[in-house]
C-alpha cells in the first residue's frame, strides 16, 4: 500500500513538472503545495477506507460464524421439537394404557364385588339348608320302586322321594331326576333305560 502511495505521488508529481515546464518557479511550487496536501488528503481517506474495509473483512467473519452457530440453534430447535412430539406421543399412550388399566381395575373390582355378594348370598343359602345352626338330621333314603302297578305303592315311593330329595335340599329337576332313577329297580328301571335311550 506504501509502494502504491509513492508511485502516485512520484507520478503526480511528474505530471505537474511536465504541465509547469514553461511556467514560473514560484506558480511551480504552490501547484506542488496544493497537489501534495491533496495527495494527503488522498492518502488520509485511503488507510481510512483500508481500516473500514478491515472492520468490514472482520464483520464479515463475524456474521458468518453467527449464521453458522444460527443454523447449529435451528436444527438443535429442530431436534428439540422432534423430541418433544415424540414425547407428548408417548405420554398419550401412556396415559391411555393408564386409562385403560384404571378401567380394567374397575371392572375387577366390579366382578370382585359381585363374587363377595354371591359367596354371601351361598352363605345364608347353606345356613337356610342346614337349619341355620341346628344340627344336621340324616335323611332316610327311600325304599326303591320295582315298578309294580299299584296306586298305594307309587304315590308313597313319590312322597318318600319329595322329601328325601326336599331333605337334601336339591332344587334343580335335572339332579332330582338323575338322584330318583337311582332308586328305580327290575321293570321300572327297564322302563326308564329305553326312555332314555
Amino acid at each position: 500500500m506504501v509502494k502504491t502511495r509513492l508511485q502516485r505521488r512520484k507520478k503526480l508529481l511528474e505530471m505537474v513538472a511536465e504541465s509547469q515546464a514553461g511556467s514560473s518557479h514560484g506558480v511551480q511550487d504552490a501547484t506542488i503545495t496544493l497537489m501534495e496536501k491533496v495527495l494527503l488528503r488522498m492518502e488520509v481517506m485511503e488507510t481510512s477506507w483500508d481500516k473500514k474495509m478491515e472492520l468490514f473483512t472482520r464483520e464479515q467473519e463475524a456474521n458468518s460464524k453467527m449464521k453458522e452457530e444460527l443454523n447449529e440453534l435451528r436444527t438443535q430447535h429442530e431436534y428439540t421439537d422432534l423430541m418433544c412430539t415424540q414425547l407428548e406421543v408417548r405420554v398419550k399412550e401412556v396415559e391411555e394404557a393408564r386409562d385403560q388399566g384404571l378401567a380394567e381395575i374397575m371392572d375387577l373390582k366390579k366382578s370382585l364385588d359381585e363374587a363377595r355378594d354371591e359367596i354371601t348370598v351361598l352363605k345364608k343359602s347353606m345356613r337356610h339348608n342346614s337349619g341355620g345352626g341346628v344340627p344336621h338330621v340324616k335323611v332316610k333314603e327311600p325304599e326303591s320302586y320295582d315298578g309294580t302297578r299299584s296306586a298305594k305303592t307309587l304315590g308313597n315311593f313319590l312322597w318318600d322321594m319329595e322329601q328325601y330329595l326336599e331333605g337334601l335340599g336339591l332344587s334343580d329337576d335335572e339332579t332330582k331326576v338323575k338322584v330318583v332313577a337311582q332308586f328305580l329297580i327290575k321293570d321300572a328301571k327297564m322302563w326308564w333305560r329305553r326312555r332314555m335311550d
